[in-house]
């Protein structure tokens, strides 16, 4: 049986390459595919609130910059 924590690092650790990985595919879909700003969007709102969750600061920031940069 793994104990507990260890199940909670390994979520945690899932959570933020997901968080991180939701970001790069916004990236990627704006830069090769502009017409996708919408779902580039979601992505986006999607990593903002789990950064917020794990209190991510850091990228939190980053993913916050970059959705003002797209809603100009």
């Amino acid at each position: 049986m793994i104990p507990s924590f260890v199940y909670s690092a390994g979520q945690s650790s899932w959570k933020m390459r997901c968080s991180s990985v939701r970001t790069v595919e916004q990236s990627y879909l704006l830069k090769h595919y502009p017409d996708e700003k919408k779902e580039a969007l979601e992505h986006l709102d999607f990593a903002i609130k789990e950064f917020r969750e794990m209190k991510m600061q850091p990228s939190l920031e980053r993913a916050l910059r970059r959705k003002d940069i797209l809603k100009a």
